[in-house]
């Protein structure tokens, strides 16, 4: 039985080496020539998408005054943004906030929400789309 087994495994492994190596053999070889474009830009698409919800869980965070929240929030917009990322929001009624940086923006956030309470935010139904790779 052992060798039925031994020979079933080295017959998976043959299999799988005929079928990888013209892929990996390719003249022009690199970092893309393994995976299709689709899978591509479906990890492309899918990393977008969670940074749309890592800065909603971020605010959430930041509109929480109690414990620690509010540095989770921080750590996790400096995980979103570059460190001299412009943020500027106006409307109608209200003041035009600006800030640069993650830690600024932050401070703007937990300044607005923190008189709320808990908040909810959703990222909706926003779709990434036309990617060029």
């Amino acid at each position: 039985m052992k060798n039925v087994q031994g020979l079933m495994a080295a017959m998976v492994l043959v299999g799988l080496i005929a079928v990888a190596t013209p892929i990996f053999m390719q003249s022009e070889a690199g970092p893309k020539s393994a995976c299709s474009t689709d899978l591509i830009k479906a990890a492309a698409r899918q990393e977008i998408e969670y940074l749309q919800r890592g800065y909603a869980k971020a605010t959430d965070l930041l509109g929480i005054t109690e414990g620690d929240s509010f540095e989770k929030g921080r750590d996790l917009y400096r995980t979103i943004f570059t460190a001299d990322a412009n943020f500027s929001v106006s409307g109608e009624g209200a003041p035009e906030m600006n800030a640069v940086g993650p830690d600024a923006w932050a401070d703007i956030v937990a300044q607005t929400l923190g008189p709320m309470g808990p908040t909810q935010h959703l990222t909706g139904t926003q779709r990434v789309s036309d990617l060029d790779v």
